[in-house]
């Protein structure tokens, strides 16, 4: 009979441990609905009986159907109790389910202490649900030290049990342990001295603390320690990187006393940084601060000495930014002109322009419509050194050629299409005339294929440059691509396909020697 919470064991001895082993499994298999012969609540009654004989499982068993309320009226409390009792007569699986209910609080608070206590004796006897959830709280420091090392081993344990989840997270723990002996590694080079090691160091701590509050709810104590080893250091790109940490905290912070301490932090290594002249991103970040003002007074002077003083040292973000400043003091010719050193910067630095800076500079020049037609004086032209000892050439006759790219790319590609039309059709591949050369077979077919492309590749960078020179070039490529291969697939066998190409290209070449015309009236 069953007295308040637990189970009188009053059928010691009258059953056999067949009949014991039997009701218990029919009571399980009927809990995990393997058995549809009985109904659902036969589950509680066979698992009783096997308790009451004396069955520690069963009793586990039957906490874990009061616990779940799959088969029976949810009881929490009553699930806890027959847990414990069945963990007590040293049964693994209770110790299992009542540390469950100690790590949910099902029964009441959550008690993490109790429920690593229970698991850990569950998971040392090999219940590999109580091995996963070990695994969990050593991995999140749950009712335990957090180490991911214990948690791997109890996920690897897990996985020998056949638990796929287990295995999952194992693998994953495995590659995470790998990039922390990776990061352990680049460390210790740092704490050693080696200058690479602690940048690209600072540069992942800057990363882990995005989203995070503090250094230690997002750093090993490692990444803490070389950051106060390193408060002290007069490299300016350090300095900055420490700089970056600390403001990316304050950024995440909603302590104002905290926040004013980071702040000062961060402005000491900013302005540290600044200060040698010698590192361009400090300058621009600085210029950043007081033109905006979430560091400093807003100080548009400031701000541009800042910019200028990166810019002169080939920092393409700063010359846009100075760009934007003469803007706003509708100086649009300077504003134009430092735009230009920007495009030319990136050029140079081996990144591919932002299309955005081409818009600008077209916008800024519609601005100025042409009323500004006064020539510049020989030094009235912001220019930068491009290396020690060497000058780079005047930037308006640099900007021009720049300017004409498009158009030099359309002419050839418009000879290039004549050239491959010529080919083409001396090959007599889809004409009407008799071929020109004696080819046969795979040669001709190979001769064919490349004339063929030749044209295509001809017609798209003949189409791209004009459509480019318009200010279309968010629509160039695509229909530029389409209408090729519709003119070839439209024209190949025409009898007039030779003279219909030659006038095309004709037409582009003298398209684009008018844009360049046009562009050398204007710059004049």
């Amino acid at each position: 009979m069953i007295t308040g919470n637990h189970i009188e064991q009053d059928l010691v001895g009258k059953l056999t441990p067949d009949e014991i082993r039997s009701k218990r499994e029919l009571g399980r298999s009927i809990m995990l609905g393997e058995n549809n012969k009985y109904v659902p609540g036969h589950a509680v009654k066979f698992l009783t009986d096997a308790a009451r004989a004396g069955d520690s499982r069963a009793l586990a068993y039957l906490a874990e159907c009061y616990y779940t309320g799959k088969v029976t009226a949810r009881d929490p409390l009553k699930a806890l109790d027959l847990a414990l009792d069945s963990a007590e007569a040293g049964d693994p699986y209770g110790s299992y389910v009542a540390g469950l209910i100690y790590y949910e609080g099902g029964a009441g608070e959550k008690d993490y202490y109790q429920a690593v206590r229970y698991l850990t004796e569950a998971a040392n006897a090999g219940v590999a649900k109580a091995m996963r959830l070990l695994g969990s709280c050593c991995y999140d420091g749950t009712g335990v030290s957090r180490d991911i090392y214990k948690a791997r081993h109890w996920f690897e344990m897990a996985s020998r049990s056949g638990d796929e989840q287990s295995r999952m997270t194992y693998e994953a723990l495995t590659r995470e342990i790998e990039k922390r002996e990776e990061k352990l590694a680049l460390l210790n080079k740092a704490m050693s001295g080696d200058r690479d090691a602690r940048i690209t160091a600072l540069k992942d701590c800057n990363k882990s603390l995005r989203d995070k509050k503090s250094f230690e709810s997002a750093l090993m104590q490692e990444e803490i320690a070389l950051i106060e080893q390193l408060r002290d250091s007069e490299d300016p790109e350090i300095q900055y990187l420490l700089f970056e940490c600390y403001y990316t905290l304050l950024r995440n912070t909603d302590d104002k006393e905290r926040a004013q301490a980071l702040k000062e932090d961060a402005l000491h290594y900013l302005e540290q940084s600044a200060l040698t002249g010698k590192y361009p991103p400090a300058l621009h970040r600085l210029g950043i601060s007081y033109q905006s003002g979430n560091l400093h007074e807003k100080d548009t002077t400031s701000a541009l000495t800042c910019f200028l003083a990166a810019a002169e040292q080939g920092h393409a973000e700063s010359m846009l930014s100075v760009s934007y400043i003469y803007e706003e003091k509708k100086d649009l010719q300077k504003a134009f002109d430092w735009t230009k050193m920007a495009f030319e910067q990136e050029s140079k630095d081996g990144r591919i322009p932002n299309s955005d800076l081409s818009k600008r500079m077209m916008d800024l020049s519609q601005q100025m419509g042409g009323k500004n037609k006064t020539k510049h004086k020989k030094d009235s032209t912001p220019r930068i050194e491009s290396q020690p000892g060497k000058k780079r050439s005047s930037l308006h006759f640099s900007f021009f050629w720049h300017d004409i790219d498009f158009n030099v790319y359309g002419i050839l590609g418009a000879i290039g299409l004549y050239l491959m039309t010529v080919l083409y059709r001396a090959l007599g591949a889809g004409l009407l005339t008799q071929p020109l050369i004696n080819v046969h077979g795979f040669a001709k077919f190979i001769l064919v294929i490349i004339s063929a492309a030749g044209v295509f590749f001809g017609i798209f960078v003949s189409l791209l440059s004009i459509l480019m020179q318009a200010g279309l070039e968010f629509l160039a490529f695509y229909p530029s691509a389409i209408l090729s291969l519709f003119i070839i697939v439209e024209l190949h066998d025409h009898a007039q396909y030779f003279t219909y190409m030659t006038y095309f290209a004709a037409a582009v070449i003298a398209i684009n020697l008018l844009f360049i015309l046009f562009r050398s009236i204007r710059r004049s």
